[in-house]
């Protein structure tokens, strides 16, 4: 019972926050910001199960907190970067003019609330594991290097098409070198390698079958949201995207990609 009621108190502040961005959603007329609150509603829904929690806290809830802001602040951070001046995305632009006269409750509850509830799913191993404090083990250990590996990959990815990107001169044009030779995703690689840390250091063996969060979001990567939808959206707008993805695997290198030098 006790982990069931730890982990519905966290709905609470995810609605306030996601509603309170919604509302501020409408002021603007810019429904982007909401790609800006992902990475934050882990963060938010972390600490305040810590704070609110009765349990004594451990090495592994603030190593667990930290990676977890670590991880949701930079992800913020560039995607603020990134969106800065450019308006609402064209995803959100299409919904709103396909919904003119009801956009602004679709919004709360297609848009907003689906993602406060895709947090609040994926975030139970999370906020749970707060209830078994405990010291650092070998699997904690392994679990931070397993995210610091993909937070150093996403952070790498994210930073070489970011410098690409702003070259007047690659507009139009495909990044086909660095890790982008890799892999035609892996900033988001570098992502779903970070959620198999966050569980690994999360691991009980109460709850081990917590192990759908990581899974669900590797599903919602690269079968879903992530992966297919950009790869639409590319093969659509970018006329040698197809010799690309013939060449380059889409999210996990082969020994062919690996082997290939960068042109």
């Amino acid at each position: 019972m006790e982990l069931l009621t730890t982990w519905t108190s966290t709905a609470l502040p995810l609605t306030i926050s996601i509603t309170a961005l919604w509302f501020y959603s409408l002021l603007i007329k810019n429904s982007s910001i909401i790609d800006l609150y992902w990475g934050c509603g882990f963060a938010v829904t972390y600490w305040y199960t810590y704070l609110s929690s009765a349990t004594t806290s451990s090495p592994k809830s603030i190593l667990l907190g930290l990676i977890i802001t670590v991880w949701a602040l930079r992800l913020t951070t560039y995607l603020y970067i990134r969106m800065r001046g450019k308006g609402e995305d064209p995803r959100y632009i299409k919904f709103r003019n396909s919904n003119p006269t009801n956009y602004w409750w679709r919004s709360l509850i297609t848009v907003f609330m689906l993602q406060a509830t895709l947090i609040w799913i994926l975030s139970a191993p999370l906020v749970i594991t707060q209830l078994f404090p405990g010291p650092i083990t070998l699997t904690i250990v392994l679990g931070a290097l397993i995210w610091l590996s993909g937070f150093i990959i996403e952070t790498t990815a994210d930073i070489q098409l970011y410098l690409f990107k702003n070259k007047p001169s690659n507009q139009g044009k495909i990044l086909t070198k660095g890790l982008w030779s890799l892999s035609r995703h892996p900033n988001y690689l570098g992502d779903v390698i970070q959620w198999w840390g966050f569980w690994l250091v999360a691991l009980t063996p109460e709850m081990w079958w917590f192990i759908y969060s990581p899974v669900l979001m590797s599903i919602i990567v690269i079968k879903f949201s992530g992966i297919p939808i950009l790869e639409k959206s590319l093969a659509r707008t970018k006329a040698s995207y197809q010799q690309y993805a013939n060449n380059v695997p889409a999210f996990l290198p082969n020994f062919k990609s690996l082997t290939r030098k960068n042109k």
